[in-house]
């Protein structure tokens, strides 16, 4: 988890601009957070494209919620046990995005 709690430290709820997408890690109280990559729309939206929702109180992490508006169809998962490998791979995915991002701006490395 030391990769999550970097990224976390840096989370302040604005979105930065990197490669064409929007990154935003985003606090939404009682250790529910939410790590979004969005795509600029031409009306000057953002959709997301993923935004996994889930709470993590240091040492757990619990997923809560996936969606994905540029996929077709779209994707709305609630967690439960049959999604839960989805969960997982999307969730270390976009912690690795994330950490790359942020690593990039501090030149930090951390490990998984």
């Amino acid at each position: 988890m030391k990769k999550l709690d970097t990224i976390l430290n840096y989370c302040n709820d604005e979105r930065h601009y990197h490669r064409g997408s929007y990154y935003r890690l985003k606090s939404h109280g009682d250790n529910i957070y939410s790590l979004t990559i969005s795509v600029p729309g031409f009306c000057g939206e953002n959709t997301p494209h993923p935004m996994l929702k889930f709470s993590y109180d240091g040492k757990k992490v619990d997923f809560i919620s996936y969606v994905d508006y540029e996929t077709n169809p779209i994707k709305t998962l609630f967690f439960d046990e049959e999604s839960e490998l989805f969960f997982q791979k999307e969730f270390e995915r976009l912690v690795n995005n994330f950490y790359a991002f942020y690593s990039h701006k501090t030149d930090k490395k951390t490990e998984f």
